[in-house]
């Protein structure tokens, strides 16, 4: 079983990808995706799914959804994945499971390997693994939950520091020019990044193009 939350929100089985009915329930598995092992508490889960000020009956929808999700997770294996504990609910799923988990701790991992010494190559290589788990924006096919919007933005924030980070091991590795054209790209949809803009410079001038750095 896999769960992709970075492009819209899929639940993968061996057999390909499993169709999730509605988008509160697409939602309601991101959520607790983000948080694997953890109990989530009723007041965690409404509050990040409804907000502050959740509608009468919040209670009686969330059964409602978690019983649909529970089903929807059944057909992927038997295990009993969705489980109701005292005050809330568990996702039972390893981190290796969840896109989001595998693409924070791979940068992590990147970034302690650069600082212990490994070669520029080695770094460029795990970021740009890293990188490639993305296909469009966090959560693309969820909008209207509370949580998404933070989360979004947090990952987004981790998704172009990561980014800064294999361009500049790019650039360490000698290969300016391929970083080139990337980081044109970056800067024009970044313009306030100023670290996109150092890295451009710094690899214009590295491919003799003193006169564009």
């Amino acid at each position: 079983m896999e769960i992709r939350l970075l492009g819209p929100v899929e639940l993968v089985s061996e057999r390909g990808p499993v169709r999730i009915g509605s988008a509160k329930q697409r939602a309601l598995l991101a959520f607790l995706a983000l948080h694997p092992q953890r109990l989530l508490t009723y007041e965690v889960l409404i509050d990040g799914l409804w907000g502050d000020d959740p509608p009468e009956g919040t209670i009686q929808a969330l059964r409602f959804h978690v019983s649909r999700l529970r089903g929807i997770l059944r057909q992927v294996d038997d295990a009993d994945r969705l489980r109701t504990r005292p005050g809330g609910y568990q996702l039972v799923l390893p981190d290796a499971a969840v896109d989001v988990l595998r693409f924070e701790r791979a940068v992590a991992g990147a970034r302690l390997a650069r600082s212990e010494g490994a070669t520029p190559d080695a770094v460029s290589r795990a970021l740009h693994d890293a990188l490639d788990l993305w296909v469009g924006p966090a959560f693309a096919d969820i909008n209207g939950e509370p949580f998404v919007v933070g989360e979004r933005r947090r990952l987004e924030e981790l998704r172009l520091a990561a980014t800064e980070d294999y361009l500049a091991a790019e650039l360490a590795g000698g290969r300016p020019g391929e970083a080139v054209g990337e980081l044109e790209r970056m800067v024009d949809r970044h313009p306030l990044r100023e670290r996109f803009w150092e890295l451009l410079i710094t690899a214009l001038y590295r491919s003799g193009r003193q006169a564009d750095a």
